[in-house]
């Protein structure tokens, strides 16, 4: 249910920013995410998240020239391994990039960043929202004055709650605690501006 409303807030962030006279720029993308690892509070355990696919879409509108506001979400559908419990990870964030050299170049690097929300769900349990903020290198080859691919490094770090319960099956639980989950997502998206 997520999903849908995510893409019918960015198309229509979208018709609002193209009328003011700002160019805007729609990425879906698909990458790898990786990282981050829960402690079992009860023993010396430690579970860590698979790694594996993601995707999503990223609203960027212009600024200036160099720089512009971005609207990115994310989402990976993966596991929490040892026990095999499924985990969905969603991202919400608003943020900021900026163009080392513009955006007139065919090639342009770029830093990123944005603060917002993690979704964080297993089955037979609440999801829980917690705080979070990201952190992206990346570049953007202009095939066209419309079309564009960009390539991305992103970083996101969340703060968790202290202590979490997760239902791993029938009589299994895992009392889980940490300060903050951090995971590492590398992307490629092809854009189109209008």
């Amino acid at each position: 249910m997520l999903r849908p409303l995510i893409t019918s807030l960015c198309l229509a962030l979208a018709s609002l920013v193209a009328p003011a006279g700002h160019a805007a720029e729609l990425t879906p993308f698909a990458g790898i995410s990786a990282g981050g690892n829960y402690r079992d509070t009860s023993n010396t355990n430690s579970y860590r998240i698979d790694h594996g696919a993601s995707g999503g879409v990223s609203l960027l509108w212009d600024s200036a020239p160099d720089k512009g506001y971005e609207l990115l979400y994310s989402h990976q559908d993966t596991h929490i391994r040892d026990v095999d419990i499924s985990l969905q990870l969603d991202y919400l964030h608003f943020g900021g990039l900026y163009y080392f050299q513009g955006q007139q170049e065919n090639w342009s690097p770029y830093v990123a960043g944005g603060l917002g929300i993690t979704r964080v769900a297993t089955p037979g349990r609440d999801s829980d929202l917690l705080a979070s903020m990201n952190l992206a290198l990346g570049g953007r080859w202009r095939i066209s004055e419309q079309f564009g691919v960009r390539l991305e490094l992103r970083a996101f770090g969340s703060l968790t709650s202290s202590t979490t319960l997760i239902e791993c099956g029938t009589g299994c639980r895992i009392e889980v605690e940490g300060d903050a989950l951090y995971q590492v997502q590398g992307s490629i998206g092809v854009g189109y501006r209008f």
